[in-house]
C-alpha cells in the first residue's frame, strides 16, 4: 500500500516555474493592484498599502514614460523568449506578452530569477534593434511561482492561456 505523502517524501525542487515581470513604469508601489518592495518579498508577505502620494512619488522617479507594447513589439518579444528557451534547452509549456506584462511557464536548469533575468535581456536585445536604439523595458525583477506538480504547471497554463483577456503574443507547447 502506498504511503501518503510526508515532508519527507515530497519534491524537494520544482517542476518547473512561472515568471511574470511588468513593462517598465506600469505597476509602480502604492497602486491599487497591490504590489511588494525589496523589504517585503517574502512568500506570503502581504502586498503593500494603496497609497495615492507614494505612487505619484514613483511616477516622479521615472526616467521616462511607462513602456506600453504593440504588436509588433509583443511579437518580437515572444520570439527572443522561443528563440532563448530553445538555444538554453528549457522546456517552454506557455508564454504570452502582453501590453503590460508578460507571463511565462518554464522548466529551467537555473534559478528562476536567472531565468528571468536572461528572457529580459534577449527580450530587450530584440526591441533596442527594432527601434535602434537602447531603452529600459522592464520593471525591476518580477514574480517567480515555484511549481511542483503537473496539477500546477496545468493551472499555470490555464491562467497564461485564458484569463488574461483575448491573446495578444501567445505561446502553448
Amino acid at each position: 500500500m502506498a504511503q501518503p505523502d510526508t515532508p519527507s517524501r515530497l519534491v524537494e525542487t520544482p517542476t518547473a516555474y512561472f515568471l511574470t515581470f511588468s513593462c517598465y513604469g506600469t505597476r509602480l508601489h502604492g497602486d491599487a493592484r497591490g504590489t511588494v518592495d525589496r523589504f517585503a518579498n517574502a512568500p506570503g508577505t502581504t502586498v503593500l498599502a494603496t497609497s495615492g502620494r507614494r505612487e505619484c512619488f514613483e511616477q516622479y522617479l521615472l526616467k521616462h514614460r511607462p513602456i506600453a507594447l504593440n504588436a509588433c513589439q509583443r511579437g518580437l518579444v515572444l520570439s527572443a523568449i522561443r528563440r532563448h528557451c530553445e538555444v538554453r534547452e528549457w522546456r517552454l509549456y506557455a508564454a504570452h506578452v502582453r501590453t503590460n506584462h508578460v507571463h511565462v511557464v518554464l522548466w529551467v536548469d537555473v534559478q528562476p530569477e536567472d531565468a528571468m533575468a536572461q528572457l529580459k535581456r534577449y527580450a530587450s536585445r530584440a526591441l533596442n534593434q527594432s527601434v535602434g536604439k537602447n531603452g529600459r523595458w522592464w520593471a525591476r525583477h518580477g514574480s517567480t511561482r515555484y511549481l511542483w506538480n503537473e496539477r500546477q504547471i496545468a493551472e499555470a497554463v490555464s491562467y497564461v492561456a485564458h484569463e488574461q483577456g483575448a491573446p495578444m503574443a501567445l505561446y502553448l507547447n
